[in-house]
């Protein structure tokens, strides 16, 4: 499994940088952004897909609380017999 990286404003300036730096090095990024849905998307087409662009203001507390405690989607694959 690929280590994860979390970086906040990951889909412009400074933040783009840090997240291109650890997709070169083999980690998967989350990369938050409060509302510039154009950079993400532009950061995402760049960066494929161990890029992931999650629009996320950082700065209020209950849209943090309500990401982190989002239910995941789980995945299962069944491969028996093959």
């Amino acid at each position: 499994m690929r280590p994860l990286g979390v970086v906040s404003g990951g889909t412009r300036g400074i933040g783009l940088s840090f997240s291109r730096r650890l997709v070169e090095l083999g980690h998967r990024v989350v990369a938050l952004y409060r509302d510039d849905a154009l950079a993400a998307a532009a950061a995402a087409a760049e960066l494929g897909e161990a890029f992931h662009p999650v629009r996320l203001d950082v700065a209020d507390a209950d849209a943090v609380g309500a990401a982190v405690n989002r239910p995941r989607r789980a995945r299962s694959t069944n491969r028996a017999g093959e």
